[in-house]
């Protein structure tokens, strides 16, 4: 793809390279949308296994693109075998962004690709990757904001989406961005959920983020 893969954007060599706010929002919107069309969309549900920055590609539009379906491509057939088209066992994905469950021996699903999602998109507003050196003896990317949030929620925000422009608290259209970032990290948390009965489906946070684009861009 024409411009990389998500993880050299999240985390850019130069400031050239850095999203914009809308980017971020269309981004998630780009994987919402593709997991929404595996978990529902194709008959039987297929469940990603491996969702993370380096596995989603960039056009030339920046529109992106879910890939490494190999995981996927054996659920589908294993699902086939099993009869059950939402889980099955013995399967992970990649550290930081695999769900709680994963590492008790449970069965991969697809509320396992909904918690990768809200920590894919936890990184994207933080800037933050789940495997920093902060993020150890118990403290994880979505507990550490899950702590800021809504009081110091702005403190940790990734500085390259608002810049200078969060000081500014007359101009209208901070507000608006401000608005619309904690409404993301509020569906990336209640994608990282810590039990998986409790998290929001895919089709849900598809349509919320849907409806934050439309705030943000009237």
């Amino acid at each position: 793809m024409p411009n990389g893969n998500l993880e050299k954007w999240l985390h850019p060599k130069s400031t050239s390279e850095t999203l914009t706010l809308a980017q971020r929002i269309c981004i998630a919107s780009d994987v919402a949308s593709a997991l929404e069309h595996l978990h529902d969309g194709c008959g039987n549900s297929i469940v990603h296994c491996d969702v993370k920055p380096s596995n989603i590609l960039l056009d030339h539009a920046m529109t992106a693109h879910l890939t490494d379906l190999g995981i996927a491509e054996f659920l589908v057939c294993a699902t086939e075998k099993s009869k059950n088209s939402s889980s099955l066992s013995g399967l992970r994905g990649s550290i930081g962004y695999i769900a709680p469950e994963y590492g008790m021996g449970g069965r991969a699903s697809t509320a396992g690709d909904v918690y990768s999602f809200g920590v894919l998109l936890l990184e994207m507003l933080t800037g933050k990757r789940p495997t920093d050196e902060i993020f150890k003896e118990g403290l994880s990317l979505p507990s550490f904001v899950n702590e800021a949030f809504p009081e110091k929620i702005m403190e940790i925000v990734d500085s390259a989406i608002l810049g200078q422009e969060s000081e500014v608290e007359s101009e209208p259209s901070d507000h608006r961005n401000i608005r619309c970032v904690i409404q993301l990290i509020k569906v990336a948390l209640l994608c990282t959920v810590e039990l998986p009965k409790h998290r929001i489906k895919m089709r849900q946070v598809a349509a919320e983020i849907a409806y934050i684009w439309q705030v943000f861009s009237n």
